[in-house]
């Protein structure tokens, strides 16, 4: 299930986003949230994250080792 955090404007951050602002905000969400956050604003749900990794994979910069580098963070995430 997607959430606010795969919302319209969050997805057009992402894709417009300088790449260095994004990865910090991605990364953040992903790995580094604390409880206090987590409790008021939640986490991203596995489909949030499938819905970034589509939305970096069309990027106009998506060869790029810092695009691919967040991709590969979102999908090491998700992984089972």
């Amino acid at each position: 299930m997607r959430t606010h955090f795969s919302d319209q404007i969050m997805l057009t951050q992402i894709r417009l986003n300088s790449i260095d602002d994004i990865s910090f905000m991605l990364e953040y969400l992903m790995w580094e949230t604390s409880t206090d956050t987590i409790i008021g604003i939640g986490t991203p749900t596995y489909d949030d994250i499938c819905e970034w990794i589509r939305v970096l994979e069309c990027r106009l910069d998506r060869d790029t080792d810092q695009v691919q580098q967040c991709i590969d963070s979102c999908k090491e995430y998700i992984k089972p």
